[in-house]
């Protein structure tokens, strides 16, 4: 089974699958700056307001997302933990939802340690 078929939320590794696609999400310094770098990066629509619940409604929705990796969030990790926790958590329930669809989602995310991953239904 390739890593693209991996339905779940795991630590960024030190190699990609080449079908995944990378969101370098550096430089993001608050929940809503990081969310509306997000949402812009993957042409979310107009109704997206940029806030946890529309993340996950968009990320129920975007078929065309297999495999995702969000890279440079390490700072933003240490800095706004809560936040961090809440994005690892809303992916993990995008995961469990497409998985219960037979619509598999993998995403890679940097600054998760080993200890988080959530492999989903």
């Amino acid at each position: 089974m390739s890593d693209l078929l991996r339905n779940g939320v795991f630590p960024l590794p030190a190699t990609l699958p080449a079908e995944c696609r990378c969101l370098d999400l550096s430089g993001s310094h608050t929940p809503s700056e990081l969310l509306q770098r997000i949402g812009t990066a993957l042409g979310f629509p107009d109704w997206y307001d940029a806030n946890f619940d529309a993340l996950f409604d968009c990320l129920i929705d975007a078929a065309n997302i297999d495999c995702l990796a969000l890279t440079g969030l390490e700072a933003f990790a240490a800095a706004q933990a809560e936040a961090f926790s809440t994005l690892h958590l809303v992916l993990a329930a995008v995961c469990d939802v497409r998985g219960e669809l037979g619509q598999p989602v993998c995403f890679y995310l940097a600054g998760l340690s080993e200890g988080r991953t959530h492999a989903g239904g």
